[in-house]
């Protein structure tokens, strides 16, 4: 089976990455999440050797989609993971660009009302930022955490950016009804 590799991408919100796996999977991220919350076992040192011409359609999409256009990645197989978390990560998909909808609301969507925290530690282990567009998916009282952390760690803002650039929200923080 072929290595791992990977391709940097100097996005608007960040250094992301692009990584192919030798069986075909596709994973995504910010290099600054790499070391602490996400998927286990990912880091930097992990990411297999730089390849800057891996991928360019699908790279050419992501940074797209980070400026807000709308971009379809049905041709992007989901990523492995539990039944639960793929049936997250399915109706993630499905979540309009521009639009947002809470972790309670997704918990409802695939049958587990009372599951809402569970939705959350799914979004948080999401191997396909943009691609899984987890950063549609708010609190019921404002925009929630992102990647691993908090409302107040450095990360939501991430988050705020790309619902900004989509036009889920305004430059300061107010969702678009």
């Amino acid at each position: 089976m072929p290595e791992a590799r990977h391709r940097r991408l100097e996005s608007p919100t960040g250094p992301f990455f692009v990584r192919r796996l030798g069986d075909g999977t596709i994973e995504t991220g910010w290099f600054a999440m790499l070391e602490h919350a996400g998927p286990a076992g990912r880091s930097a040192a992990t990411l297999g050797p730089i390849d800057d011409t891996l991928l360019p359609d699908l790279c050419g999409r992501i940074l797209a989609a980070m400026a807000g256009e709308p971009i379809d990645f049905s041709d992007v197989p989901p990523p492995p993971g539990t039944p639960f978390q793929r049936s997250i990560w399915r109706a993630t998909r499905g979540i309009d660009p521009g639009t947002t909808r809470t972790y309670g609301e997704l918990a409802a969507e695939v049958g587990r009302p009372a599951a809402a925290r569970a939705v959350g530690q799914a979004m948080r282990r999401n191997p396909q930022p943009i691609i899984t567009p987890c950063h549609r998916v708010v609190g019921s009282c404002g925009l929630g955490g992102f990647g691993g952390q908090g409302r107040d760690g450095p990360w939501p803002d991430i988050k705020r950016r790309l619902l900004v650039a989509e036009g889920a929200m305004s430059g300061d923080g107010i969702p678009i009804a």
